[in-house]
């Protein structure tokens, strides 16, 4: 009986560890969204922000991608000035043709 209980407690312990770094890890990531966030929001309109915005109630992944492009086509200064929601909305249809194609499969 003894056993059984420590091998309880045990299973507790590293349930209880893996939640913490579980917390943690999202935590840092929602910390590096925030920041990557802030990185681009100077870069958009209010248009753009707002369609994205959208585009984050839906797809997150796909959000956090164009906010990543967005600040990678900055860095290699491919615009200036501000993005508009139509150049937005062209990024994301770039998006949806790449993730179509990947999906096409022959049998």
């Amino acid at each position: 009986m003894e056993e059984l209980e420590e091998l309880r407690e045990q299973r507790l312990t590293e349930l209880s560890k893996q939640k913490a770094q579980q917390k943690k890890l999202e935590q840092k990531q929602l910390e590096a969204e925030q920041q990557l966030e802030a990185a681009v929001k100077p870069l958009l309109s209010i248009e753009a922000r707002e369609r994205l915005n959208n585009v984050r109630l839906v797809n997150k992944e796909l959000y956090l991608s164009v906010l990543q492009t967005v600040l990678l086509l900055r860095q290699k200064r491919q615009f200036d000035g501000i993005l508009s929601g139509n150049e937005i909305k062209m990024l994301l249809e770039k998006f949806a043709e790449q993730k179509r194609e990947t999906k096409i499969t022959r049998k």
